[in-house]
């Protein structure tokens, strides 16, 4: 598309409205969800208008190369395809980037639509669309759909540079989302490639997380992606035996509730956590299954009889 004209009658809109909405500075609600690791996630809700109008764009970037590195938000590729290509070496570092969303610019996003063949016009409102203003500037919001695959777009040229530097260093690399994975068999160059791995980060825009860069040796429980990687991609123990002993008191009825998070819907909570053991290791999951199976649910609250 080269005009506003056409962008418009493909998101359904008139022109006017179009560019009210690309223009708008009160298109999005702010709120917070807690982490894993007990912090909190900053989510940048788009209202319903934006909110069907980025639906409509996604379809825009069905056309997206994405790099081999990646592996978060794309169809076929996942947390265990992510960690697969770092088992059993001898070292395994992480990184974490920093603000990974808020780091990705406008004009960034505009190249995107660019290099789909779009013209500077549609480009640039259809990157205002997908960017939410900020002091400084606009950039992704944490909370659209278009997010996560636009932010896979604009690190094609970081997956390139790490993957080379990673290729002469004779060590793998794997990124999903902000959650970067190197790994290797060369115990003595991994801290010189991270060296090397942060000056092109910085290059490229992005920061490290300072908290959250970790080297894990053989003799060490490896992670990736959440992952322990020592043997194989594995849900770690502790988390399969704590979902184990809820299950088993669940089954028992021991100790009253079991949901102390207070979840909505406690079986559909506890259904999640096992289809999560079995997408990484279906043979873990058979027992907790079982276990699930035997659980006596009352009929209208999915809370424990």
């Amino acid at each position: 598309m080269n005009t506003p004209a056409e962008l418009a009658t493909f998101l359904d809109l008139t022109v006017g409205e179009l560019r009210r909405l690309a223009g708008g500075h009160s298109n999005y609600t702010h709120f917070t969800i807690p982490k894993r690791s007990g912090a909190l996630r900053e989510i940048s809700s788009p209202v319903r208008a934006l909110a069907h109008v980025q639906r409509l764009v996604l379809r825009l970037l069905a056309g997206v190369e994405t790099t081999e590195p990646a592996h978060g938000f794309v169809p076929g590729r996942g947390i265990v395809t992510g960690a697969l290509p770092h088992v059993g070496k001898r070292v395994v570092a992480n990184i974490d980037l920093k603000d990974f969303f808020p780091s990705v610019a406008e004009w960034q996003v505009a190249q995107v639509f660019r290099g789909l063949g779009h013209g500077p016009d549609v480009s640039g409102l259809l990157s205002l669309l997908c960017t939410e203003p900020v002091e400084g500037g606009r950039c992704l919001p944490q909370g659209a759909c278009t997010s996560p695959t636009l932010s896979n777009a604009v690190c094609r040229q970081l997956d390139a540079r790490l993957g080379r530097l990673c290729a002469r260093e004779g060590f793998t690399y794997t990124r999903y989302a902000d959650d970067l994975s190197f790994s290797g068999d060369a115990v003595g160059k991994v801290r010189g490639l991270l060296r090397g791995v942060e000056a092109i980060l910085k290059s490229e825009g992005y920061a490290p997380h300072p908290d959250k860069t970790r080297v894990m040796y053989k003799g060490q429980r490896q992670k990736v992606t959440g992952l322990v990687v020592n043997a194989k991609p594995a849900v770690p123990r502790r988390e399969r035996r704590r979902l184990r002993a809820i299950l088993h008191n669940a089954q028992r009825n021991v100790g009253g509730d079991q949901n102390r998070d207070g979840h909505a819907d406690y079986e559909a909570h506890l259904r999640g956590k096992i289809a999560f053991v079995t997408m990484v290791d279906p043979t873990r999951a058979e027992k907790l299954l079982a276990s699930f199976g035997e659980i006596t649910w009352s009929r209208d609250s999915r809370e424990l009889v």
